[in-house]
């Protein structure tokens, strides 16, 4: 029993799409990890944050412990006395200095207290000052003093008149300031000063250990970090990373991706950052991402063994038309589409094989009348005078002119046949510039033996521009235009001066009259006409029609760069310069 064959493309392209009808599964299962991924980011994102505000909050009342420390002093009459008494030399109040001792001694985090009033006292227990300067001068004193009610923090102060008797540095303490304010009067009577060991803060950092990489820091109001882990990445940190509160950004240190977050404290200024790595805490999620990419791919190679199964069916008559169209584009038209199964692409290749024939006996056709219309065009041109001929006469009458004494007529004779045989050049289309000047040398020659005293003219040897190659003719209906509408019209004797210059790396050949001129709208509508109107589009203006080629015929081989400009005044002449390049003969 012979096997059905399916005869439509819509059959073959049905079984294909059932055959890669297991995609979009595939597609879904590329998708999954990703969505995993997502999911495990936004599960970090939410730990980290929770970790953040955390550390923010235990941030916070640890500074509020402090502030509480603050404003027992700032209560305490003996204090309160301290500072509202005149300068003293003396050692402070022993009552005032056991109640500092007792105080730093109660709270293990605390390195020091200082009491400072405006009158430069100070009594302080765990700090003492570097020299006599006064600490009424320094920056952490006078800011406290301007906002009496605010506490503030100096993280790492360094540059101040006071030292730790424990030896600790300006990088192991953080001080906290705030103004004293007499209770009575509302003045401000001086600041007091406690130097928080570091270790403080780094223990309720360190009581939220991150996995997988991550770290926290935490950073004052102007971006410098406060503290951070002995760890490369935390301090390659861009402050800008963190300057937005509650921003998220996501950023490469090294060969790692991070996700920075941060959160702003409001009471202290300082913000606390958390940063955990994307690469580490994605790196389950990439191993099952190419497990998944794996299968799939697996997959995709079984679909397209399947598709490419039961589309060669039909890519092969395809290809086989293609191959057909591409020779019959070369020129080979006996090429045949060689018939395939009966189905579309089959009658494709009938209607293109038909095409082929007619094509063929269409050019059979044309080649015959193309074939008449030359033998036609053939036979006129020999009737045609050759150019040997019109030479050997125009010397004939020339040296008939010589003979008889009749030299005005040996010269337009002689002007007349130069005139031809540099116009024909060998049918040479580029001819040298001194070639050029010569043939309009010849013209102007004639026109003057017709003219007499009403045309003279001047031809200024182009000397070493002479050479240059350019395209034979295009000065004979700039010369003609100058004598006809420039010189003719102005009703007086006049001159044409022709000449070539070298400018901006371009050959500049001028021709002008001291004729009549052109007003402004007149000069404007010929340079428009120049630009747009094409040469035959001028009702039968000879003059205008030679312009008008040379201008094209300058644009065609050269390019919109090169071509004629016209300059004129009324009363005083016009100018038209050719531009062209100004290249040797190769």
């Amino acid at each position: 029993m012979a096997r059905p064959r399916l005869r439509s493309i819509r059959s073959k392209l049905i079984l294909m799409f059932f055959a890669v009808a297991a995609l979009p599964l595939l597609a879904l299962g590329a998708a999954a990890p990703l969505l995993f991924g997502r999911t495990v980011e936004r599960q970090n994102t939410q730990a980290t944050l929770g970790m953040i505000g955390q550390v923010t909050r235990s941030i916070d009342a640890t500074v509020r412990d402090m502030e509480y420390l603050i404003g027992f002093l700032d209560q305490d009459e003996s204090v309160v006395a301290f500072l509202s008494e005149p300068p003293r030399t003396g050692p402070p109040d022993p009552a005032l200095t056991r109640l500092l001792d007792h105080l730093k001694a109660s709270r293990p985090d605390v390195a020091g207290i200082l009491v400072a009033g405006d009158a430069d006292q100070f009594a302080s227990a765990g700090l003492e000052r570097v020299t006599r300067d006064s600490l009424t001068r320094e920056l952490w004193y006078s800011q406290a003093r301007s906002t009496p009610r605010r506490v503030r923090l100096w993280a790492h102060p360094v540059g101040r008149n006071i030292r730790s008797r424990e030896g600790l540095s300006a990088d192991d303490v953080v001080a906290v300031t705030r103004a004293v304010v007499d209770p009575a009067s509302g003045k401000v009577l001086g600041v007091v000063l406690v130097d928080l060991e570091l270790t403080a803060f780094v223990a309720l950092v360190n009581q939220t250990a991150m996995a997988d990489g991550g770290f926290l820091c935490v950073a004052d109001g102007g971006g410098h970090l406060v503290w951070a882990p002995p760890v490369p990445a935390a301090y390659r940190l861009d402050p800008q990373w963190y300057a937005e509160p509650g921003q998220s950004v996501v950023a490469r240190i090294g060969d790692r991706r991070y996700q920075i977050l941060s959160q702003h404290s409001p009471y202290t200024g300082w913000d606390t950052i958390g940063v955990f790595s994307l690469t580490e805490a994605l790196r389950e999620v990439t191993l099952l991402q190419y497990a998944t990419l794996g299968l799939a791919m697996a997959s995709l190679l079984l679909a397209a063994l399947a598709a490419l199964y039961f589309t060669l069916s039909f890519s092969r008559p395809v290809l086989a038309l293609r191959g057909a169209m591409k020779k019959a584009e070369g020129g080979d038209l006996a090429v045949r589409f060689e018939h395939g199964p009966d189905d579309e692409i089959g009658q494709l290749g009938t209607s293109f094989n038909t095409m082929l024939s007619e094509v063929r006996l269409l050019i059979d056709q044309v080649w015959a009348e193309q074939k008449s219309k030359q033998e036609a065009e053939l036979k006129t041109l020999q009737a045609q005078i050759k150019p040997h001929f019109l030479y050997n006469t125009l010397d004939t009458i020339q040296w008939m002119a010589a003979d008889r004494g009749a030299e005005d007529i040996q010269e337009v004779v002689g002007a007349l046949s130069d005139l031809f045989r540099i116009g024909l050049s060998r049918g040479q289309e580029m001819i040298p510039l001194s070639r050029e000047f010569d043939h309009i040398r010849s013209y102007l020659l004639i026109q003057k033996t017709r003219y007499e005293e009403g045309l003279d003219y001047t031809i200024v040897d182009p000397g070493e521009l002479g050479r240059l190659p350019v395209l034979k003719l295009v000065l004979q209906p700039l010369v003609e235009n100058a004598i006809y509408h420039g010189i003719k019209e102005a009703g007086r004797p006049g001159r044409v001066t022709v000449s070539a210059r070298l400018e901006g790396g371009q050959l500049v050949v001028s021709v002008a009259d001291d004729g009549v001129g052109m007003d402004a709208s007149k000069l404007e509508a010929v340079r428009g006409r120049l630009e747009s109107a094409p040469p035959d589009d001028l009702d039968g203006e000879t003059s205008g029609y030679g312009i008008f080629s040379v201008q094209a015929r300058i644009r065609l081989s050269f390019g919109a760069l090169f071509g004629l400009s016209f300059h004129s005044l009324p009363g005083e002449g016009t100018r038209v310069e050719v531009r062209l390049p100004a290249q040797e003969a190769s």
